[in-house]
C-alpha cells in the first residue's frame, strides 16, 4: 500500500468545480493536515483563511490574474513573517508545504484542488 505515492501521481489540478458546498468536517481535516506540514524550526509561520461565502470568494478571485475558477472553497494560506525570528527567508517553502498538503488531502477526500500563486499584493 502506497497511500502517499498514489496520492502525489494521481493528484491534478482541477478548474471546473461541482457547485456544492464542502462539508465543514472535510474543510477541518484540510486544515489539521496543512499545521502538519513541516516548518523550519517548527515555528509554523502561517494562517489559514477559509472562504466559502460566494462574494467574498469573488472578492478573492479578483485578487488573482489566475482567478478562472468557481470553486466552492478557498484556504488561503498566508505567510507570517513576523514568526521567523531572522526574517521571512524559507516563508514560501514552509506554506508551500502546507498547501502541498491540503492539495494531497483533497486527492484522499476526492475533492479537486488547483494552487493558485498569482496574488496581487
Amino acid at each position: 500500500m502506497r497511500y502517499v505515492y498514489d496520492a502525489i501521481i494521481s493528484r491534478r489540478s482541477i478548474r471546473k468545480f461541482q457547485e456544492r458546498p464542502v462539508e465543514r468536517d472535510l474543510t477541518e481535516i484540510l486544515l489539521k493536515a496543512a499545521m502538519a506540514a513541516p516548518s523550519a524550526c517548527n515555528l509554523q509561520p502561517w494562517a489559514f483563511v477559509v472562504v466559502d461565502e460566494p462574494e467574498t470568494l469573488k472578492a478573492v478571485k479578483a485578487t488573482t490574474s489566475q482567478g478562472n475558477y468557481n470553486a466552492p472553497l478557498a484556504i488561503v494560506v498566508c505567510g507570517i513573517s513576523e514568526h521567523i525570528p531572522w526574517g521571512s527567508e524559507g516563508i514560501r517553502q514552509d506554506c508551500g508545504g502546507a498547501a502541498q498538503n491540503i492539495m494531497l488531502e483533497c486527492v484522499e477526500l476526492g475533492l479537486g484542488s488547483v494552487c493558485i500563486g498569482g496574488f496581487e499584493e
